[in-house]
């Protein structure tokens, strides 16, 4: 009777684990992030030696801002399966957003070292090096990152950004260009291409593309707004200052 129960047991997990985990990767789809956890609990329950639940209920964790219990849920999610790039990524942007940088760059480090093909580890690696000022290294990454992708909009930003903080402002221009090719709403691009034309002296262009933005929202009037909203280095927030006296001198 014992052995009957067990086994009866064994199947009814093998059939409610899957439903819990799928439920629980659903919700957190639909940011749905407390059910995600629920059924996540429930399917660790179950099989508490599978990784992927730890995983999912960790990013759930992660976007309510539950930093120590995702980060629990991440590094479990690696002791049970230490080929599991994502967990690597998820655990260094958690470091990331937490200034966390040498953490950050460990597990970005690891997850390249797992898969060298993975655009979002060289993508975020840079943004560390970017927050760190190694302009030169997140340079490498963004490139990196956009061979593996070549459609990845927000890189070639980002790698505008890195561009011009070097001074390399033609490349910059280039950059932006692609972004706003590909991502035709992304005001930061535009922005981005206005104080890359500015700096080089391409005074008229630079004050045609911030009239755009103008038209669009008047905040672009403000530059602290403007890095405020775009998250940017002094260095280009002063080209905005200077790029706004342009346009109110020739109105």
């Amino acid at each position: 009777m014992s052995t009957l129960k067990n086994l009866l047991q064994r199947v009814k997990n093998s059939i409610f684990f899957p439903i819990y985990r799928d439920w629980g990767g659903g919700h957190l789809r639909r940011e749905n992030y407390t059910a995600a956890i629920n059924n996540c609990t429930q399917a660790i329950g179950i099989r508490p030696d599978e990784a992927k639940p730890y995983l999912l209920r960790g990013t759930a964790h992660h976007r309510l801002g539950n930093i120590e219990q995702a980060r629990q849920d991440y590094t479990k999610a690696l002791e049970l399966n230490p080929e599991m790039v994502n967990a690597y990524i998820n655990l260094g942007n958690l470091y990331y957003e937490t200034q966390a940088y040498p953490d950050a760059i460990r597990n970005y480090n690891l997850a390249i070292y797992k898969s060298t093909d993975s655009a979002v580890a060289y993508y975020n690696r840079a943004l560390v090096a970017t927050a760190q000022g190694q302009y030169a290294n997140a340079l490498s990454d963004y490139t990196r990152a956009l061979e593996l992708r070549p459609t990845f909009g927000v890189a070639y930003g980002n790698r505008g950004e890195v561009n011009f903080l070097m001074g390399r402002y033609k490349a910059a221009v280039k950059d932006f260009m692609q972004a706003h090719h590909l991502s035709p709403r992304t005001r930061r691009a535009v922005a981005g291409m206005a104080v890359a034309r500015h700096a080089l002296g391409q005074t008229v262009e630079s004050v045609r593309l911030w009239k755009h933005l103008l038209a669009r929202n008047e905040s672009y009037d403000d530059a602290s707004w403007v890095q405020a909203e775009h998250e940017w280095n002094v260095l280009l927030t002063d080209e905005v200052r200077g790029l706004l006296a342009d346009l109110h001198t020739n109105r």
